[in-house]
């Protein structure tokens, strides 16, 4: 099988040896075919693009923080010129009538609302398929921008996120404090109202206590009052009429003479006692 097989590789030698053209073809034409296809597709394939290799159309809707990171994010890039273009009918005339303009880019409008609520966003490529040789290379480029700068949108929505936490949790804290504090406010708000209801209860017993007395007080000094005031003028009716009984008694002294009648005084005293009898 060995001997086969070079004997079938020194018969090929020598027919190549025979055939200088075809020895050429198959040694050189292949060097040379790798040579002209590196040199002419080394700016699109190539690690490093020239400056200034491609023009790109941008058409900013969204005109917010990421839009604006991904502008100066392609114009760092030496091998793109980034066209700002108001509108998207002046991106493609752009990319038709430029040769190196091979697509547009469109930031659709929100863009920056939906990178900073974490939710994926889009960027939107307008190509000309004539130029997809082009097209690839720089697709490459703006795949790689996009993810880093997804990732750099993600990590500053989870930083936020953190930040936003850990203000929450302080905040929360905060709350609890104030309603912990609020809490002893009302606790000793209510010994107070405590203190204070049965302080006014022994403050108006007292009162009603010293009222009453000075009322009991009153109403015994009007009582005695009308007690003396009866008393003195039942003094003063009994002294009058002691005066007319007296005047009365000297009137009758003075007037009827003293007459002794025992027989009237029999009558009179009904148990034989002597008196007199006017």
């Amino acid at each position: 099988m060995s001997r086969t097989i070079a004997l079938t590789l020194l018969n090929e030698f020598r027919l190549l040896l025979r055939d200088p053209v075809g020895l050429f073809m198959l040694l050189l034409a292949p060097i040379v075919i790798i040579a002209v296809a590196g040199f002419s597709l080394g700016n699109i394939y190539g690690t490093r693009l020239a400056a200034n290799t491609f023009t790109l159309a941008l058409v900013d809707d969204d005109h917010g923080a990421a839009a604006k990171a991904i502008v100066e994010a392609l114009e760092r890039e030496p091998a793109v010129t980034v066209a700002p273009v108001p509108t998207l009918d002046a991106a493609r005339a752009i990319v038709i009538g430029r040769d190196r303009a091979p697509l547009a880019i469109l930031i659709p409008a929100g863009t920056t609302a939906a990178l900073a609520d974490g939710h994926f966003a889009k960027v939107i490529l307008y190509v000309d398929p004539i130029k997809r040789l082009e097209v690839s290379a720089v697709e490459f480029r703006i795949a790689e921008l996009c993810q880093r700068i997804s990732a750099a949108a993600r990590d500053q929505a989870r930083s936020h996120l953190a930040n936003g936490s850990i203000d929450l949790r302080a905040r929360l804290a905060r709350i609890s404090a104030d309603l912990n504090a609020l809490q002893a406010g009302v606790t000793d708000y209510e010994r107070q109202i405590s203190s204070a209801r049965a302080h006014a209860e022994s403050a108006l017993k007292a009162q009603i206590g010293r009222q009453m007395r000075v009322a009991l007080d009153a109403i015994r000094a009007q009582t005695q009052a009308a007690i003396d005031q009866s008393i003195a003028q039942a003094k003063s009716a009994l002294a009058a009429r002691v005066r007319t009984i007296r005047i009365d008694f000297a009137d009758i002294a003075l007037n009827k003479p003293l007459q002794r009648n025992p027989a009237r005084l029999v009558a009179a005293g009904g148990d034989g006692q002597s008196g007199y009898f006017w």
